[in-house]
C-alpha cells in the first residue's frame, strides 16, 4: 500500500503572530517541491494576494457554513497540499468547527494527513520577558 503524501496545514494562534506569514513560506516551499496547493483564507485583509497567480486561493468563513469546499478538496485527485489560514481570535469556536463537522475523521478517511503550525510572535515575546523583568524588579525593590 502507498503511503499518502497529501497533507493539510492549518495555522492557528492569536492574531497577528504571522499565520499569514507561514502559510507564504509554505507556499513557495511546497511549490518549489512541485506540490499540487489549494490556500483556504480566512482573512479579510487579504494578505495572501499576490500569491493569486500561483494558486487557487479561496476566501472561507468557519462561521457561516461555507467550509463543504475543503470536504470535497479531500477527493480531488489535483490536490497535494491544503494550506488553512485559521481566524487567530476564535480558536474556540475552530476547535468545535473541528470537532462537530468531522473534519479529523474526514481526513483519516481520505488519508490525509493534519499538521496544525502555531507560530509565536518573537515580539509579543520580547514584551512578555520585559514586563515580567519589570514585574521581578519591582518585587525585589519594594521587598529590600
Amino acid at each position: 500500500m502507498l503511503k499518502s503524501s497529501k497533507r493539510m496545514v492549518m495555522t492557528v494562534g492569536d492574531s497577528r503572530v504571522g499565520k499569514s506569514t507561514v502559510i507564504k513560506l509554505l507556499l513557495e516551499i511546497y511549490q518549489i517541491q512541485g506540490k499540487r496547493l489549494k490556500v483556504y483564507d480566512h482573512d479579510n485583509r487579504d494578505r495572501l494576494l499576490a500569491y493569486k497567480d500561483l494558486v487557487c486561493i479561496e476566501k472561507i468563513d468557519f462561521f457561516n457554513k461555507q467550509t463543504d469546499r475543503m470536504f470535497i478538496d479531500l477527493v480531488a485527485d489535483n490536490i497535494d497540499i491544503i494550506l488553512v489560514d485559521m481566524p487567530g481570535q476564535h480558536i474556540d469556536k475552530i476547535c468545535q468547527y473541528i470537532v462537530g463537522s468531522e473534519l479529523l475523521e474526514a481526513l483519516a478517511e481520505y488519508g490525509w494527513k493534519l499538521t496544525f503550525m502555531q507560530p509565536i510572535s518573537v515580539l509579543q515575546t520580547v514584551v512578555k520577558a520585559n514586563l515580567h523583568h519589570q514585574f521581578v524588579l519591582t518585587v525585589n525593590s519594594n521587598l529590600g
